[in-house]
């Protein structure tokens, strides 16, 4: 079975799941999963701070928006890897 060594030396997961989602391939990105998330919620933390009434108000409203999105993609993340598995093992 070489020809799968071969095909999961290939393996990308930015690939994989540009395809699951958006039907096709994208480049893949060198950067970290850190810097990709703090690169794409920057502009967002600015127009909610510079907003917020307070400090305190705007850690809650982050902290509960950050959880439940966090949830939210694992829970998703877990479903598609376990029909991902069932599909291999048929």
């Amino acid at each position: 079975m070489e020809y799968t060594k071969e095909m999961l030396k290939r393996i990308n997961l930015q690939q994989l799941r540009g395809f699951i989602t958006m039907g096709k391939i994208e480049e893949h990105d060198e950067r970290s999963y850190s810097e990709r998330l703090e690169q794409a919620t920057e502009p967002l933390m600015k127009i909610f701070k510079d907003n917020s009434p307070s400090e305190e108000d705007f850690d809650n409203a982050l902290r509960y928006a950050l959880t439940e999105c966090e949830y939210v993609f694992t829970e998703i993340g877990m479903k598609v890897g376990a029909k991902l598995i069932f599909e291999i093992l048929s």
